[in-house]
């Protein structure tokens, strides 16, 4: 059980990056910014909602997992629009981490990611995932 929370775990490992930011929960939840980019989940770990503040080559995705340990859909990711925002959730858990990954759109306009933040922990890091 810990090698499989470790792997899934270990794909949402990151460094924090100049610039990027995270935030321990309070009563408005948890949240990371880059740039134009933010990820919010609510206090009650109901939902992610990834935001682009502007319309212009930068792109923002939110990347998370639930806490649902045979949810075989993880991680999941949720990408935002063009200065819009787009929510995600799971029937199946509560947003358990996430964190915000940034990049910009190719000539062709489709998105290349460049970097993500550190992992933002909406409930305590178990044990067996160090």
């Amino acid at each position: 059980m810990a090698v499989r929370a470790w792997t899934a775990a270990s794909v949402l490992v990151g460094a924090l990056m100049p610039g990027a930011t995270a935030h321990a929960g309070t009563t408005e939840g948890w949240q990371a910014s880059y740039g134009d980019g933010r990820v919010i989940v609510l206090p009650d770990r109901s939902a992610v909602k990834v935001c682009d503040g502007k319309v212009d080559d930068r792109v923002y995705k939110a990347v998370w997992m639930n806490d649902n340990k045979i949810d075989a859909r993880r991680p999941f990711e949720v990408r935002a629009p063009q200065g819009g925002c787009e929510t995600d959730s799971s029937a199946f858990g509560d947003v358990w981490v996430f964190k915000l990954c940034w990049g910009h759109l190719d000539a062709k306009r489709h998105a290349v990611w460049e970097k993500c933040g550190t992992p933002v922990w909406a409930k305590p890091k178990p044990d067996d995932v160090r």
